[in-house]
């Protein structure tokens, strides 16, 4: 084959370089389907980690433990409903209306009313749970924290209810009830049943908590008074502070102890959003993530944020937590 340019085809190729249409045309073809081929696959591998249907028993176990541990939670506010949520106590409201409607029924109520919207939330939770009336409990639920927040929880609306929150939403769409629940007993006559369900919730409860842990970790990175141990020993002594705080802290360590610790800290919150999704490496840091939130729980009375521990199971492919509770549960199809 003559592979030499003609007169038409002068252009800056010849010269050295013999010009090939036919192979250029050939050697393009390929590449272009090796593209298409890195494409296709690229955006399958996408669709499969973000979109492909699973089994929905991780998202069952997550329900049902968050649904105890918020009803805990509240359970606790017990002896201070008419106090925290009544015109008998201090509550102020988050915003005022000029319809004298909407500031009657968005103001603190009356103590009986207070017990009643409180009780009427703790069934809720329960149905939640149970996975009974799943999307319906959880509007009511939603519904409830913005009253809640609008009357006096907006006062100390921390990061922890955000985050319940957030995970609410995400579960109101999730298909959590599919299997674990009341729903499966009702339709097909076992709470073992279940259909599957998208994977995409789950992703994005996990997205959820690792940018959680990556923005606290940043916060400590630049706030001045993340820069030293101080705020750490400061703690262990203030009203948060436990008997297991305070003794720690009668201690007297020096404050080269409490400077590693919190260098420790902010090292530990760095490497969570990462080590999380590795299988490889994901029990460890579930371990080390344990460990972290109890530590915090047992020296400074915040346990809100222990529910992050059984939360880890968003990061364990449901297909393999669906194996591993088949080969434990006989009844599990």
């Amino acid at each position: 084959m003559n592979n030499t340019c003609h007169p038409e085809e002068a252009s800056p190729l010849c010269g050295s370089r013999r010009f090939a249409p036919h192979h250029d045309v050939q050697r393009a073809g390929r590449l272009e389907g090796r593209h298409v081929l890195f494409t296709k696959s690229y955006a399958q591998k996408w669709n499969y980690f973000f979109f492909r249907s699973c089994p929905p028993h991780a998202l069952a176990l997550l329900r049902i433990i968050f649904g105890l541990f918020i009803f805990f939670q509240w359970l606790i506010k017990t002896p201070y409903i008419s106090m925290m949520f009544s015109n008998e106590g201090l509550s102020i409201p988050f915003r005022t209306f000029a319809s004298p409607l909407l500031t009657t029924l968005l103001s603190p109520p009356s103590s009986l009313i207070a017990w009643t919207l409180f009780t009427l939330f703790l069934i809720t939770l329960l149905l939640f749970t149970i996975g009974a009336g799943f999307r319906t409990s959880i509007t009511l639920i939603l519904l409830l924290y913005a009253y809640y927040h609008q009357i006096g929880l907006h006062a100390f609306f921390m990061t922890f209810e955000r985050l319940y929150v957030f995970v609410f939403f995400v579960l109101l769409w999730s298909g959590a009830d599919q299997t674990l629940s009341y729903r499966s007993f009702h339709k097909y006559g076992s709470i073992f049943a279940w259909e599957p369900i998208s994977i995409f919730p789950q992703r994005l409860l996990a997205l959820q908590i690792s940018a959680t842990y990556l923005g606290v970790g940043w916060q400590k990175l630049i706030l001045p008074a993340w820069q030293g141990g101080e705020i750490l020993s400061y703690s262990l002594v203030s009203m948060w502070g436990t008997r297991f705080g305070h003794w720690l802290a009668g201690l007297n360590l020096p404050i080269s102890f409490y400077d590693a610790a919190n260098w420790l800290l902010k090292f530990l919150q760095f490497l969570l959003p990462l080590g999380l999704w590795i299988p490889k490496w994901q029990w460890l840091f579930f371990v080390g993530g344990a460990i972290f939130h109890v530590t915090i729980a047992a020296t400074i009375s915040m346990w809100w944020f222990l529910i992050m521990v059984p939360a880890y199971i968003v990061f364990l492919e449901p297909e393999k937590v669906y194996v591993f509770l088949k080969n434990r549960v006989t009844m599990i199809p």
